[in-house]
């Protein structure tokens, strides 16, 4: 599913922890990583943040 986003969707990532990471838009899927980085808008600086895609359980779009 993250291999298929589009750069610029709003996205809330949930981790198989509990974490949420967003919302967020999304930046790339780095397939050889397994890693989606997304920018976080409302974090200080709005920081870019890599998640391990084999810990995201779930994918919120916030439209």
């Amino acid at each position: 599913m993250l291999s298929r986003l589009i750069p610029g969707t709003v996205v809330t990532l949930v981790g198989d922890s509990g974490t949420s990471y967003g919302p967020a838009t999304f930046v790339k899927f780095e397939e050889y990583d397994c890693a989606a980085i997304v920018r976080i808008p409302a974090a200080p600086g709005s920081p870019v943040t890599v998640v391990d895609c084999t810990k995201v359980e779930s994918i919120v779009f916030n439209f």
